[in-house]
């Protein structure tokens, strides 16, 4: 996991995270891969309660178009 993590998560899928429309609003993203199964769990944090839910949106229309689930838990 540490491997997908260094070599997808933060190569591939950050960098296309911040190319979002609302990429600017966005103050962090934590990934927490889990033990159990093959769930894991992103959380992002918008700099601005307004526009939280339209990066969230566009982080699960990515997510979805590159073949990942998009479940995702966004903390404004």
């Amino acid at each position: 996991k540490e491997d997908w993590v260094k070599n997808v998560f933060n190569k591939q899928i950050k960098p296309a995270i911040k190319k979002l429309p609302h990429a600017n609003d966005l103050h962090s993203l934590k990934f927490n891969p889990t033990t159990k199964g093959y769930q894991s769990e992103l959380k992002i944090t918008s700099k601005k309660y307004t526009y939280g839910r339209e990066l969230r949106d566009e982080i699960r229309e990515l997510l979805t178009s590159m073949g990942y689930n998009n479940l995702i838990q966004s903390n404004n």
